[in-house]
């Protein structure tokens, strides 16, 4: 998800958007310890930030 929607972040900075409750990047969802997100959740969190720029 990381290298396609959001360009390629580096995972510091997915730990810091998802330690930044002023960000509102939405929470994953764990599975086998391993976190998903939901494309749609992201794709609005997306749009949001597109607007507050």
């Amino acid at each position: 998800m990381r290298a396609n929607l959001l360009g390629g972040i580096s995972d510091m900075t997915l730990h810091r958007w998802l330690n930044n409750p002023a960000l509102g990047f939405p929470r994953p969802i764990k599975i086998n310890n391993l976190r998903y997100w939901r494309v749609a959740d992201v794709l609005a969190w997306l749009e949001s930030r597109e607007v507050a720029a």
